[in-house]
């Protein structure tokens, strides 16, 4: 009889470990795939947000559109939630240099500071081009 429960005992102690091993990989690997589709999900926002805020710039740019504190508080409300801190660095440089009048060089080249960053913080690796953009006439 005691052979017989030293059996049941292994038997049990092996299944008891299996599972417990069985569910701490799964839920290493549910975390993973959580983590993944989470940075999925932020990456696509970010994205958006740079769209929006790209728009926004070029609205700026275009016939000698004035900024007003509305429009910054909307371009950059989204864009400190998910912007990079160069992004956001690139950003505050912008605004300090946006309200200065008679500046359109010094505000297009923060601009174009601001688009590079984001382009950065998407993952692109070269400015391609737009250090020669022109974005007032």
């Amino acid at each position: 009889m005691n052979g017989f429960l030293s059996t049941i005992l292994v038997s049990f102690l092996t299944a008891l470990f299996t599972a417990i091993f069985a569910f701490i990989g799964y839920w290493r690997k549910a975390k993973a795939e959580l983590q993944r589709e989470y940075k999925s999900r932020f990456n696509e926002k970010k994205w958006e947000v740079y769209q929006d805020f790209a728009l926004y710039l070029a609205r700026v740019a275009q016939d000698n559109y004035v900024i007003g504190p509305d429009d910054l508080l909307k371009a950059s409300s989204e864009l400190i939630l998910v912007g990079s801190d160069e992004v956001i660095d690139a950003f505050n440089n912008f605004v300090l240099n946006s309200r200065t009048k008679g500046q359109n060089e010094t505000i297009s080249t923060k601009m174009i500071a601001v688009l590079n960053e984001m382009r950065k913080d998407l993952g692109y690796k070269s400015k391609s081009g737009l250090e020669h953009l022109t974005l007032f006439s």
